[in-house]
């Protein structure tokens, strides 16, 4: 028997006005293709939870997104990342 692990599949904080009403759409594709195959799949739109004030948007930005993520129990975390995210997401080790 394979034991499949949990997956965190993370959109990186950053802060622009104009994209904050854009969903993940490419990591949620993702998760969806997943959660078909039978593994197990959260999705955290860090960026949703900056808008709605769930995470503050100041210097504890890094260290509260990774509380986020290791609070999923995910064995294995992908981040959708692209040059607007690539520090954040870095700074989240």
């Amino acid at each position: 028997m394979t034991i499949q692990s949990k997956l965190c599949l993370v959109y990186p904080p950053y802060y622009n006005a104009s994209v904050h009403v854009v969903p993940p759409i490419g990591i949620l594709r993702i998760a969806a293709y997943l959660e078909e195959k039978g593994r197990e799949v959260e999705v955290i739109d860090l960026v949703l939870k900056i808008a709605e004030g769930e995470i503050p948007l100041d210097a504890t930005l890094p260290q509260r997104s990774a509380e986020e993520i290791v609070r999923t129990g995910a064995r294995y975390v992908g981040f959708s990342v692209q040059a607007l995210t690539i520090s954040t997401s870095i700074s989240m080790r």
